[in-house]
């Protein structure tokens, strides 16, 4: 037989464990919520980026040079890292972050090497429009941020 203190005590016990509960599953969501706006943010901005840089090179019809000046980058850095000439310089999850820019027309004019070459939207890229969408192709999710251009 347990007397009223311990009866007390266990129940206090566990109502204070399952607010703590609750309060650290909230704070979970929370946090990973916010992280998951930051890194949407992050994506926009480099999208916008991007944009800005290589317009006026799309329109002017030189893709293909951009696209070998992208090759050779990668190639440079990969003999970086194996001769660990560069220590400090880039990052282990760079390679998980690519573009890719696609005329109307549905003709791939450039993408970083990190990414297929196959359509990381799901919708026709006529009907494409800006925002955030999620995609897997070859067992990889990727989280997208589409920006469309009019010429």
């Amino acid at each position: 037989m347990t007397s009223i203190r311990q009866r007390l005590l266990l129940t206090l016990l566990l109502i204070i464990a399952l607010v703590g509960a609750v309060t650290l599953a909230r704070s979970y969501l929370d946090a990973r919520h916010e992280v998951q706006e930051l890194f949407d943010a992050q994506l926009a901005q480099s999208a916008r980026v991007l944009q800005s840089l290589v317009y006026h090179e799309l329109l002017e019809g030189e893709p293909i040079a951009m696209q070998e000046l992208l090759k050779q980058s990668r190639d440079l850095a990969r003999f970086q890292r194996e001769q660990n000439a560069v220590e400090s310089h880039g990052h282990n999850y760079e390679v998980k972050v690519g573009f890719q820019v696609w005329d109307r027309g549905g003709r791939l004019l450039l993408h970083s090497v990190s990414t297929p070459d196959t359509p990381l939207v799901t919708s026709d890229l006529h009907d494409l429009r800006n925002g955030f969408s999620d995609a897997v192709i070859g067992n990889v999710k990727w989280r997208v941020f589409s920006l469309v251009v009019s010429t």
